[in-house]
């Protein structure tokens, strides 16, 4: 399980990636042009939040199999709370971090 969990992980990113791409420039209005969207039409404002939930996930799926892995085995907690995970999973984090997980946690849950 947390071989397949990392994969997913590493889809998940990818995912977010090409969203992250698709959201700025010079490929935002590429993209608006293959979807043939409008020119106002904010990629942007409109993937912001699918963004930071594939990343969100990302990381909750990677910090879980990293628990299972350090556990060899054992449950896998029913939490979504990233920082509460990474402690886990004995993941030191610096200030900057844990703000970061912070926020993804919120698109997670």
């Amino acid at each position: 399980v947390p071989l397949a969990w990392m994969n997913r992980a590493n889809d998940l990113h990818a995912s977010a990636g090409v969203l992250w791409l698709a959201m700025k420039e010079p490929m935002r209005h590429e993209f608006c042009k293959l979807l043939n969207f409008d020119k106002s039409f904010d990629l942007n404002t409109a993937c912001q939040k699918n963004y930071c939930m594939l990343l969100g996930l990302s990381f909750e799926l990677l910090l879980k199999s990293t628990i299972i892995i350090k556990q060899n085995g054992g449950d896998v907690p029913a939490i979504h709370n990233l920082v509460k995970l990474a402690m886990l999973g004995n993941i030191m984090l610096n200030s900057e971090e844990e703000m970061a997980l912070k926020l993804l946690t919120e698109y997670v849950v």
